[in-house]
């Protein structure tokens, strides 16, 4: 997903997501992705105080209208470990997962595209902050930043967590030397295109799945 990119300038003269659904974009490998619950600390942001189940569909019908009730039906507030942690995976599903899932498909039609979530609801938050209790677990924006890079002063990871950065190391520099992350005996990611699959990104649980069904993208491809 591109949000609030500035374009109409020789760098990007046309806005990205439309670039892409144009087919406009250059045809060369892509590998992008999000965590899984990235507008978790945007929603505290935005509603410090605990939602209850009644202000969690007030803001589903402020958002979405006449879907809300549809919206409400696949994030049932009684799925989740509150109605804070309920709305912070609905934004994040439908502004940020399932964004870039469309431009993923999109890009795929021109060249190698592989997506990812990332997945592990331990990992270290980049203010260094606890993720809030009313929406653990969760794996907010910006958390795999200390698998794929050292910082001096950074969070020591765990063992499996360790084990987990350098399989992301790996195909992070495979693709970006050949165009292709996998090898090296890594679990296989495979390409996104009308399977839907993406690679799932946990400690001791890299895997396939679904990207379109999980993250509800047919709802929000409407």
């Amino acid at each position: 997903m591109f949000p609030l990119v500035a374009y109409g300038t020789p760098l990007v003269p046309v806005e990205p997501s439309s670039a892409f659904a144009a087919r406009q974009q250059s045809d060369i490998a892509l590998l992008q992705g999000n965590t899984l619950d990235e507008h978790a600390e945007f929603t505290v942001a935005a509603f410090p105080e605990p939602i209850t189940a009644d202000r969690y569909s007030a803001i589903l019908r402020t958002a979405f209208g006449d879907a809300a009730d549809l919206v409400e039906q696949r994030y049932p507030v009684n799925a989740f470990t509150s109605p804070t942690a309920a709305a912070s995976r609905v934004f994040s599903d439908r502004d940020w997962i399932c964004g870039s899932w469309r431009s993923g498909r999109d890009h795929a039609e021109r060249a190698p595209t592989y997506a990812y979530t990332f997945t592990d609801p331990t990992a270290p938050t980049p203010g260094g902050n606890p993720v809030p209790a009313l929406l653990q677990p969760a794996t907010v924006h910006g958390s795999e930043t200390y698998f794929l890079f050292d910082f001096p002063d950074g969070p020591a990871l765990t063992t499996a967590q360790g084990s987990l950065a350098e399989q992301l190391v790996g195909y992070w520099t495979r693709f970006i030397r050949t165009g292709n992350p996998n090898g090296d005996s890594a679990p296989t990611w495979p390409r996104l295109d009308a399977s839907d699959l993406a690679l799932s990104l946990e400690p001791d649980a890299i895997e396939p799945f679904n990207m379109r069904t999980t993250h509800h993208c047919d709802l929000w491809d409407r």
